[in-house]
């Protein structure tokens, strides 16, 4: 007897997402190539060292920014603010 898992429906997803920030002549890269899906009733924690893209990652999620490259998906549609 197969045990049936509770299907939990896709809220959020991140694709290929990057940020990046001018800086002098060139650029720097807080995010490059960020994959990430997001179910409803998941707890989800960001954890790193300093500089590392935590808080970048965040105000895309939260739509203060757009990211460079890649797409954010909310309930299916193109997440933007």
């Amino acid at each position: 007897m197969a045990i049936e898992m509770p299907k939990h429906e896709l809220l959020m997803q991140l694709s290929n997402v990057e940020m990046l920030f001018k800086q002098g002549r060139g650029f720097f890269h807080a995010l490059s190539n960020i994959n990430l899906d997001v179910y409803k009733e998941d707890f989800i924690c960001l954890l790193g060292s300093s500089g590392c893209g935590k808080t970048s990652l965040l105000n895309i999620v939260a739509g203060y920014v757009r990211p460079s490259a890649g797409t954010v998906t909310f309930e299916g549609k193109p997440f933007s603010r």
